[in-house]
């Protein structure tokens, strides 16, 4: 460039490259300085006054600056501000008011910590620190800025938020947004209070890379540990990423402080958008039809697929071999498909979203906006149209439904499948019809609706739920993920026989755990701890691959998957919230415990029964050479039956309930030490 830049405490200064001459200065007005009051030493804090960072974009025309300041030359400008260097450096027309708001923490004047443009000069991001508030974009946060617009009250493109933690650095290397910083979680927007994980957080401990057209995580991970205070400065070059932080290891590899990760610049599998002529598909009751079209004229139908799930479809997008879907049991799901042939189902992830932040089974039509990543819909009933991030690579969904300021005429609660190809949005009427309106950006241009199709028209019924366009591409595919969390792990029962795997988790989370491991001959015991470290549940019976548990998280926090190794050796996997559904319940109560004859060698397990309930009782053990008793008691303690017999396991036990109340089975380990399930009426 022809120009540097330079500041003092007043001044702005843009010098000739060559000579070191100034070209142009710029008057940094502090008249209104940001304080604050500090409650924690009954004192004003009065930040510096400073610019804190400058970048220029790569044509050299404009210089974005951010630090504590209210005006420059003269002119409004909190905290940042974009100046013109056509000719003699002055400030432009672009402003933005959403950093005049002074963050909670009086320890924060200025809380805009890191800023970086663009390569191709038409945006540029934050990240900030200053204590995390609902609903305002300034605090602990990522945003996104145009640069290629001026105007008086500039918004970011996309917030994307951690929940409470702070964000050091950002820099844009075009493919994606690396952020670094002291966050947990990315994706954070709604938590329930400060620095936890809420509805649909994604974990990403303080390094991560951010989808540019929307802000969600992308499938790209580095893990830093442990996370000790954050990640302070990020470099993208040609050939990788540069990571300066306080910590020792990067992907379990000892890195200490300096960090290096080689050609990382991310590459993202965009889905390709549909063209016409293409093919369009509906879900009817009982199978996936398509329709050929070239924007006037409707093939024959064709059914593709039938049975089930199809009559359950809420809203359907087709994108470059993947069929995104909802289902009227509130859950998401994903197939291959290439046009012809549907794949098997792969439940999406939620991450913790229920159905008041996402409502699934009330969606009426949807499509992708591949310009802007977002997953457009309407609901049953309600009379607007919505929106919310969605980045299909890796997929993951926006943590907040947005509505879009459109109306057009048309009535969003009755829309029955929905499309958008070019400039044009098809959708469904509750009477059949088909119709088409044109588009400008992301609203329809009201006047411009034409009737396609329909009962009255062509004989064709269009009143589905689920309506999408074919786009060609490179196979999309579902994610490669198994779970929402995968840990691998190896080891045997002598040198390395405990693994300990952490995740996060948030109050109300149902939760599923499988242990499974390829030694069919290893012995490996499993255990779900909260935050605390208390057991909440276990299987200690070593033999039986795959090992399940399930439960509802009482509390939120770092949780954790405990792995034990008691025979053999072997490679396992954990898997936390599997995609597939866990196996049906054994028994109507069923209770893991271990124990010897001399510890833990008596153990009663309570059970609610009705009178005239039958009761059946099994009791199994591992150890072949350990000897066990059981019995079942009413209510006053009375035995109503036993089995004190030396015999192996398993031993059954049954009778009739003759009260209503809390009954008990017990176990007496005569000889031996083993872990034993109780089961009472199994299935």
């Amino acid at each position: 460039f022809s120009r540097v830049v330079t500041t003092d405490v007043n001044v702005l200064a843009t010098l000739d490259v060559v000579t070191g001459e100034p070209l142009a200065s710029l008057n940094l007005d502090f008249a209104d300085p940001f304080s604050a009051f500090n409650r924690q030493t009954d004192q004003e804090v009065i930040g510096v006054l400073s610019v804190d960072e400058v970048d220029i974009t790569p044509r050299g025309g404009w210089l974005v600056v951010v630090g504590n300041f209210s005006s420059i030359d003269g002119f409004g400008r909190s905290r940042v501000a974009v100046i013109s260097l056509s000719g003699t450096a002055s400030v432009s027309n672009w402003h933005t008011d959403v950093f005049d708001v002074q963050c909670q923490s009086g320890r924060f004047p200025q809380y805009i910590l890191g800023m970086d443009i663009s390569p191709d000069g038409t945006y540029f991001v934050t990240g900030s620190t200053g204590a995390w508030t609902r609903g305002d974009p300034a605090c602990d946060s990522i945003l996104r800025f145009p640069l290629n617009v001026v105007g008086s009250n500039i918004q970011p493109t996309w917030a994307a938020f951690t929940g409470g933690d702070s964000v050091f650095e950002v820099v844009a290397s075009g493919e994606a947004v690396y952020v670094g910083g002291h966050f947990r979680w990315l994706n954070n927007t709604v938590p329930p209070r400060n620095d936890v994980r809420g509805p649909g957080a994604v974990e990403r401990r303080g390094l991560a890379a951010l989808d540019p057209l929307n802000g969600l995580p992308l499938a790209w991970r580095s893990d830093r540990f442990p996370r000790g205070l954050g990640t302070f400065e990020l470099l993208v070059e040609d050939d990788g990423l540069w990571i300066g932080d306080d910590t020792e290891f990067l992907n379990d590899e000892f890195h200490p402080r300096l960090k290096f990760l080689p050609e990382t610049t991310v590459s993202v599998d965009r889905p390709a958008p549909a063209a016409l002529p293409t093919t369009v598909f509906t879900a009817e009751s009982n199978s996936l039809d398509a329709v050929s079209f070239d924007g006037s004229t409707l093939g024959a139908p064709i059914e593709l697929a039938a049975g089930s799930p199809w009559g359950d479809v809420r809203g359907m997008v087709a994108l470059s071999g993947a069929l995104f879907y909802g289902r009227n049991d509130a859950s998401f799901w994903v197939r291959s498909f290439d046009g012809t042939t549907v794949g098997p189902p792969t439940r999406v992830a939620l991450n913790g979203l229920t159905t008041d932040e996402f409502p699934v089974a009330a969606i009426s039509g949807m499509y992708f906006d591949h310009e802007r990543g977002r997953l457009y819909y309407t609901l049953i009933g309600a009379d607007q149209l919505y929106y919310r991030h969605f980045t299909p690579e890796h997929p993951i969904l926006g943590a907040r439904q947005f509505e879009e300021p459109t109306s057009a005429g048309i009535p969003w609660g009755l829309v029955r499948g929905m499309e958008r190809i070019d400039d044009h949005l098809y959708f469904g009427l509750p009477g059949g019809t088909l119709h088409r309106m044109d588009m400008d950006g992301t609203s329809p241009i009201i006047g411009t609706d034409i009737l396609l199709s329909g009962p009255n028209v062509d004989g064709r019924d269009w009143s589905t739920r689920a309506m999408s366009f074919f786009s060609e591409g490179d196979l999309f595919g579902p994610p490669p993920s198994d779970a929402e969390y995968e840990f691998d792990g190896t080891g045997d029962s002598a040198t390395d026989s405990w693994h300990v795997f952490r995740f996060p988790v948030a109050p109300g989370d149902d939760l599923a755990i499988k242990l499974e491991w390829a030694d069919p001959t290893a012995g490996l015991n499993v255990f779900l701890r909260d935050e605390r470290g208390t057991t909440i549940e276990a299987d200690r019976l070593g033999s039986g691959s795959p090992k399940w548990l399930t439960t509802t998280a009482a509390s939120g926090g770092e949780w954790s998957v405990a792995v034990s190794i008691q025979q053999g050796s072997t490679d396992f996997r954990a898997l936390v919230n599997p995609f597939e559904e866990p196996p049906a319940s054994r028994a109507e109560f069923e209770f893991n415990a271990t124990g010897s004859a001399t510890v833990g060698s008596w153990q009663v397990f309570d059970i609610d029964v009705s009178a005239g309930d039958p009761i059946a009782v099994q009791l199994e053990w591992a150890d072949p050479n350990a000897e066990l008793n059981v019995f079942l008691r009413d209510g006053r303690g009375n035995t109503a039956v036993g089995d004190s017999s030396l015999s192996g396991s398993p031993k059954a036990i049954e009778a009739t309930a003759t009260s209503t109340g809390t009954w008990s089975v017990g176990v007496k380990i005569k000889s031996g030490a083993t872990a034993y399930a109780v089961l009472v009426n199994p299935t």
